[in-house]
């Protein structure tokens, strides 16, 4: 398992089950196929594995699972008839009240995060912003929020919010401010 920056987890394993919580966050995991159930649940639902690589993200109320190899089973919480088999190469979210957004494919730039950095393809700049954010105590600010709604796609360390915010100013012509080291403030 590797977890990513500002994740936690609580793990359970016995002699019947290996359980892991995903308080808050995102792990990677690399399930060793056996008879004991791999469960891995948040507070929106649970995904039921064994002898697969998965990633298992919890954020906004949602968990998002990307199946990378093997097989597993994504129920929403508190929802015993609703189960979700989700397929190699493919991600699927679920909220408490059961599917959200539609079904995308898992790509070698998702996966990227275990090696320190970040791809964006065709995102929105908030959510590269929000992403980027979590990894550094630099933060950027979108100084108007129509600049959120621009598209990104690229590449960066993790930790370098410096050069995504130069990046994200190069690609849209936009001003940046860096008076303040600790925040970068983007601007028309």
């Amino acid at each position: 398992m590797t977890l990513d920056t500002e994740s936690a987890i609580r793990a359970d394993f016995d002699t019947t089950r290996r359980q892991v919580h995903l308080l808050r966050g995102r792990a990677h995991f690399e399930v060793a196929a056996e008879p004991r159930p791999f469960v891995i649940s948040t507070e929106a639902g649970s995904v039921s594995t064994s002898g697969s690589v998965l990633d298992v993200a919890y954020f906004d109320g949602k968990t998002q699972v990307g199946l990378l190899s093997g097989g597993a089973d994504l129920r929403p919480f508190g929802q015993t008839a609703a189960i979700l088999h989700v397929s190699p190469g493919t991600v699927v979210a679920v909220g408490r009240d059961g599917p959200v957004g539609s079904l995308m494919r898992i790509t070698a730039n998702d996966m990227r995060w275990t090696a320190g950095m970040l791809s964006f393809e065709d995102k929105p700049v908030s959510l590269v912003v929000t992403t980027a954010n979590r990894y550094s105590d630099a933060q950027i600010v979108l100084a108007d929020p129509a600049l959120g709604a621009l598209r990104f796609t690229g590449t960066v360390r993790a930790k370098d919010t410096l050069g995504l915010a130069r990046m994200i100013a190069a690609m849209f012509g936009l001003r940046l401010d860096t008076a303040n080291p600790l925040r970068l403030v983007l601007s028309r």
